[in-house]
């Protein structure tokens, strides 16, 4: 069995972030959501790369609504990149009401929200595979052929 740790303290694990990728966890997540009192969740986990070398890093959960999909794309290939292939992007519709209009997003409705997702993930995926993407979906257009690098080191 495998054991993972979700750090919701906003940088409370600072000091001891060392240890506790040398006590042997797979894994060490981070709450991304726009209303809670922390730091923006994949800026902090590029600096926490540099600090680890074992850990898998990701978020528990990064809301697709909150970041165009380029934007997202480059966050998690910097965290992949600094930490040589860890990164882990959880993903998911968002729920919160609060991370949502006081923040300027609109609150789809939940199957609009899966359709956002689902066409959020086939661009990031574009992104991180191939050349260039072109994407004319409901939620996300993307005009031309847009190019992305770096790619990860990963494969998705």
């Amino acid at each position: 069995m495998k054991f993972g740790l979700v750090a919701t303290g906003g940088g409370a694990l600072n000091d001891q972030i060392g240890e506790v990728d040398e006590f042997g966890f797979e894994t060490f997540n981070v709450v991304d959501h726009p209303s809670f009192d922390q730091p923006d969740a994949w800026t902090y986990l590029a600096w926490v790369a540099g600090q680890t070398q074992h850990m898998r890093l990701g978020t528990h959960v990064t809301g697709m609504p909150f970041r165009p999909p380029f934007q997202l794309a480059k966050q998690v290939v910097t965290v992949d990149t600094l930490s040589n292939g860890r990164a882990v992007l959880g993903i998911g519709t968002a729920y919160e009401h609060a991370d949502f209009e006081p923040y300027g997003f609109e609150m789809l409705d939940f199957l609009d929200r899966v359709e956002q997702l689902e066409e959020g993930i086939q661009i990031l995926k574009s992104f991180w595979t191939q050349e260039t993407t072109e994407f004319d979906g409901k939620h996300y257009r993307l005009e031309g052929d847009a190019t992305f690098s770096p790619k990860p080191v990963q494969q998705p």
